[in-house]
């Protein structure tokens, strides 16, 4: 009885910087080809603070460092679908940036409510992450674009859709939590063709040339391409941070492996979006390649 009472209190002490996520450890049979003796490995079905500069973004998402992971598959709600949510699509000067239009939008003709976008499931388990805004990300020349690599390889564009945990109340205040922010993101491939679902968006980055313009419109009359790659429900996980200064670690990220196409003409297009110091908007200023560092990297 005192050696139980002993180990009872010992266990007790132990800190190991874990919260159990409210999925659960019943859960912890979806890991497969992992260590469950690493506690990095017990990610995402156990929160785990990393320490500072640990789990830091972009990376070079390797295949032979990962393992596989079976979980339920990510829903989302109100992206694709006719009256999916309205957007704000701005050149702010120094990049291509959409975010939510949270009061709806009133022009001199007529005031529209808006909804929000919502995703849940996979790593997020049964919380609910906010759609909030999207960065896109290319190059100059050929076709090296995007933030992260995938098997030593960047891609032409890379497209993040950022969301917060619901719970947290706002996208700043959730930057403070480890799982504050999800980006799910989606690498574009340069094709021989033009990709015809991207033609409304493309047209339209003419409105958007320069500077502080913008247009309003529904998510999905401008990004109804991307909806092939989520239905497939193959992509990697991981935890990272924000690649902009703080570089917080606050980001469960979620990588889909297939890509959407592009013709080079249509990436032409957007190399002509001009910033606010009169040069071309690129994303070759982009945060370099950071080191894995042993960090959990799941696929499913």
């Amino acid at each position: 009885m005192v050696n139980i009472l002993f180990l009872f209190l010992y266990l007790s002490t132990l800190n190991l910087n874990v919260q159990s996520l409210d999925s659960g450890t019943e859960n912890l049979n979806g890991l497969n080809n992992a260590n469950p003796t690493d506690q990095s490995m017990l990610w995402p079905f156990v929160k785990i603070h990393f320490k500072d500069q640990q789990v830091q973004s972009p990376i070079d998402i390797l295949k032979q460092c990962s393992y596989e992971l079976s979980i339920s598959s990510l829903l989302y709600y109100d992206y694709w679908r006719d009256e999916s949510v309205l957007i704000k699509i701005i050149n702010n000067g120094q990049a291509l940036y959409v975010h939510t239009l949270h009061f709806g939008y009133q022009s001199r003709y007529l005031e529209i409510e808006n909804k929000l976008a919502i995703i849940t499931g996979g790593p997020l388990f049964d919380s609910l992450y906010e759609f909030n805004r999207m960065y896109f990300y290319w190059g100059d020349v050929g076709e090296c674009g995007s933030e992260n690599q995938m098997n030593d390889q960047f891609y032409a564009m890379e497209v993040q859709m950022v969301h917060f945990k619901q719970e947290y109340g706002s996208y700043e205040n959730a930057t403070r939590y480890d799982d504050g922010i999800c980006i799910v993101s989606f690498f574009g491939q340069i094709s021989d063709e033009d990709n015809i679902d991207l033609k409304n968006l493309v047209t339209n980055l003419n409105v958007i040339q320069t500077s502080d313009q913008y247009l309003v419109g529904r998510f999905n009359n401008y990004f109804s391409w991307l909806l092939p790659i989520a239905e497939e429900n193959q992509y990697y996980t991981f935890p990272g941070s924000l690649t902009k200064d703080p570089y917080t670690q606050c980001v469960i990220w979620i990588v889909y492996k297939n890509t959407f196409k592009i013709s080079q003409t249509q990436l032409s297009t957007f190399r002509t979006l001009v910033g606010s110091d009169q040069q071309m908007i690129t994303s070759t200023k982009r945060r370099e390649i950071q080191p894995l560092n042993n960090r959990p990297l799941c696929w499913t």
